[in-house]
């Protein structure tokens, strides 16, 4: 299962594994735009989840 992280500015998802692993407690920078992505914004989905829709 891979898991990303998704921006909450510009929709950009990173897969970065440390990032993931941090973003849930603390605030984490996207690599596409240099937004400020606070804990509680982060949202975990799954490949599977996107391709449902």
């Amino acid at each position: 299962m891979l898991l990303f992280v998704k921006c909450s500015k510009c929709g950009a998802k990173t897969e970065d594994e440390d990032t993931c692993m941090l973003a849930t407690h603390f605030p984490w920078t996207c690599q596409a735009c240099g937004a400020k992505n606070r804990p509680l914004a982060v949202h975990f989905e799954t490949e599977d989840e996107e391709t449902d829709a």
